[in-house]
């Protein structure tokens, strides 16, 4: 049964000992992945939630708790620790952002609050939004200093092979919003803008048996997953372009009506077949990182758009772009307040608002961890501290000029800190235990004595 259950997982890191073999990774000593806690069938190939839940019961006994992002129901009464679950998050999408916020501040304030407290993060294959959110609260700490640096410990940590982390173009792309308004030194608020087409630059994409295309696409708000906006009905009319005939020129997407967009945002695209519709990309982002440079455009090259393996689709002209027309509005911006927008924007914005002001509260409380906290965040102490050397061991891999053996060094290094807190977590726990029996004990003692 391992032996299935190890091929759904692929590439991922392993935990396997005393009798364990489960999809479960310590990205930090406090910091778990894992994926999804099947049961019946599914434990046949995931991960059995009996195992899951007797391993960290076992090791961390009620100290943990578990972010489900799933949008998945199961047996929550097995774990002894608390497992939240109050998230609706799309598998292989970007999410909602303040719920990047929303979950870092819970992380935090829970590991803050005792030393021997650990998080277990999964989703259901425990990839892209476990690592998401895993790698918001890297850069949440203060540990890492770019979202380059986070993304690659998060992959070196949790997979066996290079490029398996966070890979979808929209899930980095809100790891990056994320970590800039960490860093950004001020407020700023969603826009509405409007949205007038979509241009594809480059030779059409083939998927058509006539090598052509008849694309669509639907506008999406995120937040409430609703659709906007549709041009399916005009694609049934459209005779299609030829991947030869449009060689670099540009193929658009008009709408028939103005359509503001303001907050997250989902764009589909969707090929128009013969028989039936085909996916053909998705992108997403947020209107509050829209501002004055964006000239009226939003360009996105083929490795910006989802899902990652389109880079490598070839139906996919390697310089095929997509640009986003929007005309802003006229007297606000990302830097207006909610109280001084006009009064088409204040109407619009009025859902977003609470969620910005949920950010913006969370983050006028937020003060970066000096790196003793930050480490004590993660690792309790300095010699499970494995972040220094996974970035000396990340310049030797980026440089031509490095020596093998200092790549072979700190790869041994990670590898045996890794290894070291894992397995000195048992004994921890033996430990943690006689101290809660030794204080109660003392408690019986004390209350045999005043008795008597």
């Amino acid at each position: 049964m391992n032996y299935l259950r190890e091929k759904v997982s692929g590439k991922k890191k392993r935990l396997i000992q005393e009798g364990y073999n489960l999809d479960l990774t310590y990205v930090t000593k406090r910091i778990i992945a894992m994926s999804y806690p099947g049961e019946g069938i599914e434990g046949l190939y995931r991960n059995p939630i009996d195992q899951v839940a007797g391993y960290l019961n076992t090791q961390h006994n009620a100290d943990y708790m578990v972010f489900n992002l799933s949008g998945r129901k199961y047996d929550f009464s097995k774990f002894r620790g608390v497992v939240q679950d109050c998230w609706i998050w799309k598998d292989h999408h970007s999410p909602p952002l303040d719920l990047l916020f929303e979950i870092c501040d819970l992380i935090h304030g829970y590991l803050k609050g005792d030393k021997i407290n650990v998080v277990v993060i999964h989703c259901l294959a425990g990839k892209g939004r476990t690592g998401t959110i895993i790698c918001c609260y890297l850069l949440y700490t203060g540990k890492f200093k770019s979202v380059k640096d986070v993304l690659y410990y998060y992959g070196k940590k949790r997979f066996e092979e290079e490029g398996l982390g966070v890979n979808q173009p929209c899930q980095v792309k809100y790891v990056e919003y994320f970590y800039k308004l960490l860093t950004l030194g001020y407020i700023i608020y969603p826009t509405v803008v409007t949205l007038k087409r979509i241009t594809f630059q480059g030779k059409a994409p083939a998927f058509n048996m006539n090598g052509s295309c008849k694309p669509y696409m639907q506008v999406i708000q995120v937040k409430n997953d609703k659709e906007l906006y549709s041009t399916q009905k005009e694609a049934k009319k459209y005779k299609g372009v030829s991947h030869d005939v449009l060689n670099l020129c540009e193929l658009k997407l008009k709408l028939d009506k103005l359509m503001p967009i303001y907050g997250d945002i989902l764009i589909k695209v969707f090929n128009e077949g013969i028989l039936k519709k085909e996916k053909m990309f998705r992108l997403a982002f947020n209107t509050a990182f829209i501002d004055e440079t964006a000239q009226n455009s939003l360009e996105f090259s083929l490795q910006d758009l989802d899902p990652s393996q389109i880079i490598k689709d070839e139906r996919f002209d390697k310089n095929f772009k997509v640009i986003i027309t929007i005309e802003p509005c006229s007297k606000c911006n990302n830097r207006t307040d909610f109280q001084m927008l006009c009064e088409i924007c204040k109407a619009r914005l009025k859902e977003e608002e609470k969620q910005w002001v949920k950010i913006n509260g969370l983050l006028s409380q937020y003060k970066v961890p000096d790196d003793e906290m930050a480490t004590e965040l993660l690792f309790i102490k300095k010699e499970y501290d494995d972040v220094d050397d996974a970035m000396q061991l990340k310049r030797t891999e980026n440089s031509n000029d490095s020596d093998p053996k200092d790549r072979e060094k700190f790869e041994k290094r990670v590898r045996a800190k890794t290894i070291k807190f894992v397995q000195e977590q048992p004994q921890q726990q033996q430990q943690q235990q006689q101290q809660l029996l030794q204080q109660e004990g003392q408690i019986l003692e004390e209350n045999d004595i005043q008795n008597q």
